[in-house]
């Protein structure tokens, strides 16, 4: 028999692995005072850059802070710009136009203006947990994934859902972003103090929008409370999935079916060599 089917079924088994690693969680923890992080409890600026730790650790993620603070676009809706973030060991937040320093408007909060983190990886990444470091009354969180082509551009965004496409503004979800969900506080699992929200969805995305509760972008308006949700953003963990670095989002691959495929290679090889 030829000995071409065995290299061929060497190299489906290699291909396997890869992508059982490509496919490994990751977490990303937005920290302060260590050896090439900003110091704690100071303003950072418009962005920062963070490093994984677990799998896939070349895979970065850049923070940065946006409220909707800017000029005012269609449907009397003001655009979103860009903040400052400041970070501390429990976590990060953002400083909006005007905004008081001072706690507990120092966190990611909706009492004013509606605050959010965009997390940008630098390759694509499928979003499964939410991490609080900290959180003052409330901590309920809107999470989106940008779906669409090229590169998010939010200073042409509104938080609107009614601000359609076409205008001089758009809100988010008809400009490429989708709701990924809305969590309460109810549903997250406190651990070492740490509030953990399990983020269920299979969508891959290198751009994600973490902010407080928000019953503007669309979705059902869960009937929470709004406007006392004040919260750090500790981390984030997902898996990287192959491909990544584009703008918009694609179905993730299913982790079981490689590993189907790999362990039916052994019994495929004998078949073969019956053959």
């Amino acid at each position: 028999m030829s000995s071409h089917p065995t290299r061929r079924l060497f190299a489906i088994a290699v291909l396997c692995a890869a992508s059982q690693s490509a496919l490994a969680t990751s977490r990303w923890t937005f920290g302060c005072g260590s050896a090439g992080l900003p110091a704690c409890g100071g303003t950072v600026g418009a962005s920062q850059t963070y490093s994984a730790t677990g799998t896939a650790t070349a895979n970065t993620a850049r923070v940065s802070g946006w409220a909707n603070t800017g000029t005012v676009g269609d449907n009397s809706q003001q655009r979103l710009a860009s903040g400052s973030i400041r970070t501390w060991s429990t976590g990060l937040g953002v400083t909006s136009a005007g905004e008081a320093t001072t706690s507990p408007n120092h966190a990611l909060d909706s009492s004013g203006p509606d605050e959010f983190v965009l997390v940008s990886f630098a390759q694509a990444v499928n979003l499964t947990n939410v991490g609080i470091g900290w959180f003052n009354t409330d901590f309920d969180i809107t999470v989106l994934a940008f779906t669409g082509s090229g590169t998010p551009n939010l200073t042409n965004n509104t938080l609107s859902a009614a601000d359609l496409a076409g205008g001089a503004t758009t809100g988010l979800i008809n400009g490429g972003w989708t709701l990924v969900g809305n969590r309460g506080n109810a549903s997250a699992t406190s651990v070492g103090g740490v509030q953990n929200y399990t983020i269920a969805n299979n969508i891959s995305s290198s751009h994600w929008l973490i902010g407080a509760y928000n019953t503007g972008v669309g979705g059902t308006n869960e009937g929470w409370t709004t406007g006392d949700d004040f919260f750090k953003l500790l981390h984030v963990g997902g898996l990287t999935t192959p491909g990544g670095g584009g703008g918009g989002g694609t179905p993730v691959p299913v982790p079981g079916t490689l590993a189907l495929v790999a362990l039916g290679l052994p019994f495929l090889r004998r078949r073969l060599a019956v053959a």
